[in-house]
């Protein structure tokens, strides 16, 4: 089987008794298509150039993807990094090295210098694309690469801001020298943070801005007041980390971040806190020192931060005290605990519990639902076993994969071992995530692959490193690849702004790099389980399952 179909199941029946009528539900295979792939000729660009290299798409619901290729023309010379998107209903070109860089001075092009490129673009439903683009103008001498953000919008491509324009809401000599990958919506609105300065030492200014109530705008700035706390206290950087962190941007227009505080009563204790404006005007969510919801003690400080169109949060947070650290969800209003270190772990064996939480902190999708990975302790764990994945359902939370696991579709007896933090979350309640593969026979890594969950919660192998791959469309041809590693964008729900590779309808968007130095964007769709009513024969029912690896 090749990389066309991944799964397939018979249903075979045993012949006892009466015959009898029952609805199953068949999982059919998972499909790919090809978006594009080494050698491809570029559209809208120089005859004689193809397709390179691929970042990690992103994808929108509508199953259009964007991302970065780098071009190489008949000389085999790269000719630098572009990006392209989906989103007029084919591939085209969105910008290139080169390209004149719009709104920008007149000589000023697309592309630094140096080994520099675009930064992964994000689209969004309407099929608009943003992207963050190193930019110089033609020979002027060289300080450093300068970068801006555009967004494009019905074949036209506009400047948000770059570096060297002055920041709005700031004093007139105050200029952007810093800007962070935005975030986008459906709506074509964007939001970012950036350091800004002036010519004094003691200008610099760190803030959040944002183009969703027209002119682009700052919802909150270093030194400016903090809502919602104690008179004096302010937004201020500490301890070399960003003031403003993990900045999200629902569908409303509404943002929501951590900041750090600076004041008269400031300590460690009350340093940090969660804002909104979904209420219409910012407004503090949960601050460090609050009590912490189900808990006998305070937060203390914040590690991540996911967020939806429904105004709703989930975070990882550090307790006081005892240094535990926990997953919350919730609005402004009502605050959960999911999950926590030293409880019970579900679906594990009795006395197993977490003991930590993956670096990225929980994903949340539109249905306010959280997933997360997670370390183990208690009786019989190793570090055979010692990790899982876990997601909301139905109220409760369920273990989809755990260290030491058989892997769906493999051929070997692989078990899962190490799940990278990042996970990848829809509104339909699939997770993506990528994992490592013990051989069991030998107990070493040896292949790592991407898994999806379908919507009744079956877990599908996607791809798998090692594995031949079919990278041509083409049902009567076959064009076989092996893959090396596979990379898609993640720690996304898919309603915070942010690019994500796993759309509601099951489509499922990555890049893939092969043995042969050939690379491609394809794009999977996980179907839906199809009801069928079939005539068993008798009391007895045997389902085979034919699983096929793409190799």
């Amino acid at each position: 089987m090749t990389g066309k179909m991944s799964k397939m199941c018979a249903i075979g029946a045993a012949v006892i008794g009466m015959p009898t009528l029952m609805a199953l539900d068949v999982h059919a295979a998972v499909t790919f298509r090809t978006v594009a792939k080494t050698g491809d000729a570029t559209p809208g660009t120089e005859a004689d150039n193809t397709f390179s290299t691929f970042s990690p798409p992103s994808i929108n619901r509508l199953g259009q993807t964007a991302f970065v290729s780098r071009l190489i023309n008949q000389e085999l010379q790269d000719t630098g990094p572009s990006v392209w998107s989906e989103g007029s209903g084919s591939l085209g070109l969105i910008a290139k090295t080169g390209d004149p860089a719009p709104d920008t001075s007149s000589g000023t092009v697309f592309g630094g210098v140096g080994n520099v490129s675009f930064i992964s673009p994000i689209i969004n439903e309407a099929g608009e694309t943003i992207f963050k683009a190193p930019f110089h103008r033609l020979g002027a001498p060289f300080f450093g690469n300068t970068y801006g953000i555009w967004a494009e919008n019905s074949g036209s491509l506009n400047l948000i801001t770059h570096q060297g324009r002055p920041a709005p809401g700031t004093d007139p000599e105050i200029i952007f020298n810093n800007i962070a990958p935005p975030v986008f919506n459906g709506n074509g609105q964007a939001a970012f943070r950036a350091k800004a300065n002036g010519s004094s030492i003691n200008s610099e200014k760190q803030g959040v801005w944002s183009d969703t109530t027209g002119p682009l705008t700052p919802i909150a700035l270093e030194g400016g007041a903090a809502p919602d706390t104690e008179p004096g206290a302010v937004f201020k950087t500490q301890f070399a980390s960003p003031l403003f962190e993990y900045i999200s941007l629902n569908s409303a227009g509404h943002t929501a971040f951590k900041g750090y505080l600076q004041g008269p009563t400031i300590h460690s204790g009350n340093l940090t806190g969660i804002w909104s404006d979904i209420s219409g005007s910012l407004r503090l969510l949960v601050r460090s020192g609050d009590s912490a919801p189900e808990t006998r003690t305070r937060f203390t400080n914040f590690l991540s931060l996911a967020f939806n169109d429904a105004g709703q949060i989930a975070f990882h947070a550090v307790l006081d005290f005892s240094h535990d650290r926990g997953i919350w969800s919730g609005d402004s209003e009502s605050l959960a605990l999911i999950a926590i270190e030293g409880a019970d772990a579900p679906g594990t064996e009795p006395g197993v519990m977490f003991t930590s939480f993956g670096k990225n902190g929980p994903v949340l999708n539109g249905a306010g639902k959280v997933a997360f990975t997670a370390k183990l302790i208690g009786p019989d764990v190793n570090e055979m076993n010692n990790e899982g994945l876990w997601l909301e359902r139905q109220g409760s939370l369920t273990l989809v994969a755990r260290e030491g696991d058989n892997a769906p579709g493999s051929v070997r007896d692989e078990r899962f071992s190490t799940f990278s933090p990042a996970l990848v979350f829809n509104g339909m309640g699939q997770i993506a995530f990528e994992a490592d593969l013990l051989d069991p026979g030998s107990f070493t890594v040896f292949h790592s692959g991407l898994w999806a969950t379908d919507p009744n919660g079956l877990l599908n192998l996607i791809v798998r490193t090692g594995d031949l791959f079919d990278i041509n469309d083409d049902p009567l041809i076959e064009d076989l690849r092996t893959i090396r590693y596979v990379n898609l964008i993640t720690n996304s729900g898919g309603e915070d702004g942010r690019g994500t590779s796993f759309n509601d309808a099951g489509q499922l968007a990555f890049s893939l790099h092969f043995t042969d130095g050939s690379q491609g964007v394809f794009v999977a769709t996980i179907p839906e389980p199809a009801s069928l009513t079939v005539l068993i024969v008798g009391t007895g029912l045997i389902l085979g399952k034919r699983s096929t690896n793409l190799s």
